[in-house]
């Protein structure tokens, strides 16, 4: 959190855009945002494989359907009244309004709070929708799942735009939501220099 670089790349990616954090560090931190997520996928896989051997009725069985569930964030029907294309737009918003907040030297906001309200809102947001929240967690799982036997299904489970949308659509709501939270800073010190001027 203190780093500026967050554990998540459409994080990293909006407060670069915002000048929250330098660009040179951009590519070390989604680097080591990826690696982290690889090396968690391989070691769960490889902790959890007798179990998924069970589960499936036989060792090196292995479907998307039965297993992939289990690591992967899987796109549910049903789970939302509105079309999961929109759902990864929700909660970047969210969270990049109150990072760019918890940043401000303007507002009065504890940066310790930040820590337990960000991991809260997005996980309500994951659990509900099952959708990624971070493209390095999720791109990291499906290779995973894919070189162990799960074939190319992990690409397109849902809908055949689900990696792109996961992907793309949580990066730009990122951006967006960054600037969205400069403008409410923004906006924020012009009213109190305005209440200031008036009090002298």
């Amino acid at each position: 959190m203190h780093s500026g670089g967050f554990d998540n790349p459409v994080l990293t990616v909006g407060m670069a855009c915002t000048g929250r954090l330098s660009p040179k560090k951009v590519p070390a931190y989604l680097a080591m945002q990826f690696a982290g997520a690889l090396l968690g996928a391989t070691a769960a896989y490889a902790y959890y494989s007798p179990a998924i051997d069970a589960f499936e009725g036989g060792p090196g069985i292995r479907t998307v359907p039965g297993s992939a569930k289990f690591f992967a964030t899987i796109y549910a029907p049903g789970a939302l009244p509105f079309d999961y294309q929109t759902l990864p737009l929700v909660p970047h918003m969210v969270a990049q309004v109150v990072l760019v907040m918890a940043q401000s030297t303007f507002i009065p906001v504890d940066p310790f709070q930040i820590p337990v309200f960000l991991p809260i809102c997005l996980s309500v947001l994951n659990v509900i929708g099952r959708m990624a929240v971070n493209p390095a967690r999720d791109l990291a799982t499906c290779l995973v799942l894919h070189g162990a036997g799960y074939g190319g299904q992990v690409w397109t489970q849902g809908s055949m735009f689900y990696w792109p949308i996961t992907v793309i659509s949580t990066v730009f709501a990122a951006i967006f939501g960054a600037n969205l939270g400069i403008g409410l800073e923004l906006e924020r010190l012009e009213k109190d220099l305005r209440m200031r001027r008036g009090a002298l």
